[in-house]
């Protein structure tokens, strides 16, 4: 047990900061009708009638808060691997957006005030103490101003090394239309929580 009056402090700051990219993502299938035969009835069976095809996909790129960019496909060929085509549509779209040259700085007049006024850091959100070198924190990907921050909280923020994706039903359905493709990637270890991420 902790020591009595000793203090428990959250220091992590930048592990509290909101990815500055989100993907959200979404299939669509048509149900193709099968050739089936009956087995014997005297037994019970299960008839498989349709076959779930997909048709098209669609992400939407979220940079800092503003949608960045929109892939929508949809099938032609009717060989073709839709759930491969989408991991390569994705990461091509995300790497265009992770890897583009960090933004200028981009102030306002109400940015520059609030920069002069501040009194405390807005990642740590501790005071500014006397002598104590406040920087002016921005977001890389689309140069908007955050807010006045400590020089060493906001060396400490970096970029993460991942990017979420979220989909609509993705444990439910979606997963075995892509997952197995995302290995044609071919870049680094592939981890899935269905139920979260």
């Amino acid at each position: 047990m902790p020591e009595k009056g000793s203090i428990l402090e959250f220091k992590n700051h930048k592990h509290s900061i909101p990815v500055p990219i989100v993907v959200y993502a979404d299939f669509e299938c048509l149900a193709k009708p099968i050739e089936s035969c009956k087995p014997n009835s005297e037994h019970s069976y299960t008839e498989q009638y349709q076959k779930h095809e997909p048709s098209g996909s669609s992400s939407n790129i979220v940079c800092d808060g503003e949608k960045e960019k929109t892939v929508l496909y949809t099938k032609k060929p009717a060989d073709e691997n839709i759930g491969e085509i989408f991991c390569k549509h994705l990461k091509n779209e995300i790497d265009k957006v992770w890897t583009s040259e960090a933004k200028p700085m981009i102030m306002n007049e109400e940015d520059k005030a609030n920069f002069e006024t501040s009194t405390n850091c807005w990642v740590c959100r501790k005071d500014f103490e006397e002598g104590e070198v406040r920087v002016r924190d921005h977001c890389h990907s689309t140069g908007k101003y955050k807010g006045a921050a400590h020089q060493k909280c906001n060396a400490l923020f970096r970029k993460p090394n991942f990017v979420p994706v979220f989909f609509h039903n993705l444990s439910g359905y979606d997963a075995h239309l892509f997952v197995k493709n995302l290995n044609s990637m071919g870049e680094g270890d592939i981890e899935c929580i269905p139920n979260t991420e």
